[in-house]
């Protein structure tokens, strides 16, 4: 059966791996990537302002609603088109793009021990969101691999030091996917929470794809390396954040959280992040009982 999957990531967790293993041989489902990305500049300005706890600019807020709106009309009309030929649709984002300003305020102020959501905390209205058909998809990583990854990710975009405290922790934080497992589960839609070494195993990879209405047959385990033709016709804030998933060509076991000295990794922060160590550190202690929570709840065949 045609389903709406709302695949919100988590930043360094391997989602775009995911979501080639899951649709790169697909022929019946849409995909709409990077959706809401119009609103991230806004909401980069407006978190690397020295007032940003005090609101946003009406200038930024208006730009951010603009990608918000250019977003949703996309979704629409997909909406139209895979209702017509019987096709899924897959949503692609960071599940803070659609999260409006003020409201990320509000979580960042209980950012250890958010309530579970009783209301869609997004700016995508519940006719979108909570289709009888949709199905919510998360991956996760454990923080320790991701928060540096992150770091490192966000350097080579020259956003030093994660872009900010306030940048470095929306973008870090596992609170949008935390609270939105919650709002989902509680509306009794299917929710599916993804780790990261999960998807070493092939069959994993094909039973989840059953679960969301996919082809598990078409399911991709390896993949081509991209050719220096394509390397260099890459956008480079593109390669930037996918240049380790463009250079492979599967699963990458060397990323996985299993067999890690998180001791040793944590003492080698000091010399690669020299005075944002501390900075690293707190992103990951501040995240870590949302992956865990996460974890905890994550889907197991």
């Amino acid at each position: 059966m045609p389903s709406q999957i709302l695949f919100f990531d988590q930043p360094r967790s391997g989602s775009h791996m995911l979501l080639r293993m899951l649709t790169e041989h697909q022929t019946n489902v849409k995909v709409l990537e990077r959706l809401f990305s119009e609103s991230r500049g806004p909401q980069i300005t407006w978190l690397q302002s020295e007032n940003y706890a005090n609101g946003v600019d009406p200038q930024v807020r208006e730009k951010w609603s603009q990608g918000i709106e250019k977003g949703l009309l996309e979704w629409r009309d997909a909406k139209q088109e895979v209702k017509a030929n019987g096709h899924s649709l897959l949503i692609f984002c960071h599940a803070f793009f659609p999260v409006a300003p003020e409201i990320i305020l509000h979580y960042l102020d209980s950012i250890s021990s958010p309530k579970p959501a009783s209301e869609n905390f997004t700016a995508i209205p519940d006719e979108l969101l909570l289709t009888a058909d949709t199905k919510l998809l998360l991956s996760i990583r454990d923080p320790r691999l991701a928060v540096p990854s992150a770091y490192r990710t966000m350097a080579k975009m020259s956003l030093a030091s994660g872009g900010g405290r306030p940048n470095y922790l929306v973008t870090t934080n596992l609170i949008w996917s935390r609270v939105m497992y919650d709002y989902f589960h509680a509306q009794g839609r299917e929710t599916y929470a993804v780790d990261f070494d999960s998807l070493a195993d092939p069959a994993y990879v094909r039973a989840l794809s059953a679960k969301l209405g996919l082809d598990p047959a078409n399911v991709a385990s390896t993949w081509a390396v991209a050719t220096r033709e394509e390397v260099d016709n890459t956008h480079p804030m593109y390669y930037a954040s996918q240049s380790t998933l463009i250079e492979s060509s599967g699963f990458m076991r060397g990323k996985m959280a299993k067999g890690v000295d998180f001791a040793e990794e944590e003492r080698e922060w000091q010399d690669e992040f020299a005075d944002d160590a501390a900075l690293v550190k707190e992103m990951v202690e501040l995240t870590m009982p949302h992956y865990q929570y996460l974890y905890e709840r994550r889907w197991q065949m």
